[in-house]
């Protein structure tokens, strides 16, 4: 299981960088697109900020917690929605990574997004590569005790691993990041 989970989850780290690059170019094609795109997206979380950095960094937290959970979970209707997690996220990067590189320049841009990036995507790609292989064990019709026990060991390693992960990349994200850009 492991070593299929590993390689699960380098799979859907490739999709998230493929991904990544097609939002980057699409945004560099199509500017204008994808500010609207953008905008709509920060008048939609307007209300961030208004949070203080316990407030934000709790919100991120969450936010993160939740949809690696979920995305996880559902990976269990064949796998697919991790992967569809991966390439949507992927692809909104790059575009925000795009528009912003013009504006701000690329490397204030990786000096905002790398240093709890890493961590974060890490921990996403994880939690996809968990979420695939329970996708590839109803596939491969595992019995549902097998699937339970898949689910539980999952779980397990959410909490012992990919939580603290996250936890971190969200420390990063509200207490470092505003210093180093």
């Amino acid at each position: 299981m492991k070593k299929e989970v590993i390689r699960l989850s380098l799979i859907a780290l490739m999709v998230f960088l493929i991904f990544s690059v097609l939002g980057y170019v699409h945004a560099f094609k199509y500017p204008d697109a994808a500010n609207n795109l953008l905008m709509t997206a920060i008048e939609e979380m307007d209300f961030l900020f208004n949070f203080g950095s316990v407030q934000l960094f709790i919100f991120i937290f969450v936010n993160n917690t939740v949809k690696s959970l979920i995305m996880m979970l559902l990976g269990l209707a064949f796998g697919v929605m991790p992967l569809i997690f991966m390439g949507l996220n992927g692809y909104l990067l790059g575009g925000v990574v795009s528009l912003l590189g013009t504006d701000l320049g690329i490397k204030s841009v990786l000096l905002g997004v790398l240093p709890h990036g890493i961590i974060e995507i890490s921990a996403a790609a994880i939690a996809s590569g968990f979420g695939l292989f329970l996708g590839l064990s109803v596939i491969r019709k595992k019995s549902k005790q097998e699937i339970i026990s898949i689910i539980k060991i999952s779980l397990k390693f959410f909490l012992k691993f990919i939580l603290p992960a996250l936890l971190i990349a969200s420390a990063i994200e509200v207490y470092l990041i505003p210093y180093i850009v």
